[in-house]
């Protein structure tokens, strides 16, 4: 399990009702209800992650930008707005 995602978990701690999947590149933070999205964060190796809200996803280069993007995705202030067309189009709107 990569730094990364360590301190993550170890964040987490504070809030114990917050459901996650975990592997040794990766955490799922689910929603609490159907109206939330899942949260995820990739450690890709090489100082490179991806940060996904549902469909939607970012990549990074920088460690501090994605926990700030994950974190971000935890948040209260964020929303996700998905608009589907013949072929899906995933939009993210904070």
């Amino acid at each position: 399990m990569s730094k990364t995602i360590k301190e993550i978990v170890s964040r987490l701690k504070k809030y114990p009702e917050a459901e996650y999947e975990l592997n040794a590149e990766s955490i799922t933070v689910n929603p609490k209800s159907e109206n939330g999205f899942p949260v995820s964060l990739t450690d890709n190796g090489n100082g490179n992650f991806t940060v996904a809200f549902d469909f939607w996803h970012e990549e990074f280069d920088n460690e501090n930008d994605a926990l700030n993007c994950f974190a971000f995705g935890l948040s209260k202030d964020c929303r996700l707005k998905l608009t589907k067309k013949r072929k899906s189009t995933n939009k993210m709107d904070c």
